[in-house]
Parts: structure tokens; C-alpha cells; sequence
């Protein structure tokens, strides 16, 4: 019972972290479309 809780929160850890990488790219990419507006 306690591995398959881990295997679940690591692929809950796994979803998390891929859906803040994607982010950061889509906010990294607005932010120097912004800039470039900006200037």
C-alpha cells in the first residue's frame, strides 16, 4: 500500500512538474513579446 501511494504521488509530482515547465515557457515567451512591444 505505502509504494503504490509513492508511484502515485511521485506521477502526480511528475504531471506538476511538467505542466510548471510549461508555463515558464509560455510566461518566458509573453513576457519578451512584451518587451519587444515595449520598445
Amino acid at each position: 500500500m505505502h509504494a503504490g501511494m509513492e508511484s502515485r504521488l511521485n506521477k502526480k509530482v511528475k504531471i506538476i512538474s511538467c505542466f510548471l515547465n510549461l508555463y515558464t515557457i509560455e510566461y518566458s515567451r509573453s513576457e519578451s513579446l512584451f518587451k519587444n512591444d515595449a520598445e
